[in-house]
């Protein structure tokens, strides 16, 4: 059984499910002759919310994982030694991640 689905362009759709437990759900195998067998007619539409979020999806993939700029800046100032850790400001925002993992739990 081929499935087409329209609206995500340059992406290939694998059949992974067994179509004898989709039409045995339905029960109504074999009661449609146009419909089987011959695999034809059965698509799918995606909304534009998920098209929007397909697209920006993408655009997030494209982004970098890490902000260079800022690597540099923060490597320059530790190796001028002008970086200044403010310890108070560190542990409160440790306490603040620690907190958020533990709700998360």
């Amino acid at each position: 059984m081929t499935i087409e689905i329209s609206g995500l362009s340059g992406r290939s759709t694998n059949n992974t499910g067994n179509s004898s437990q989709v039409g045995d759900a339905k029960g109504d195998r074999g009661s449609n002759p146009s419909s089987a067998g011959s695999g034809g007619g059965d698509t799918v539409s995606l909304t534009s919310s998920a098209t929007l979020l397909k697209s920006l999806e993408d655009r997030i993939k494209s982004l970098p994982v890490v902000d260079a700029q800022r690597v540099a800046e923060t490597r320059h100032a530790l190796a001028t030694g002008s970086h200044v850790i403010d310890p108070v400001s560190t542990a409160e925002n440790l306490l603040t991640s620690e907190l958020a993992l533990a709700k998360q739990k």
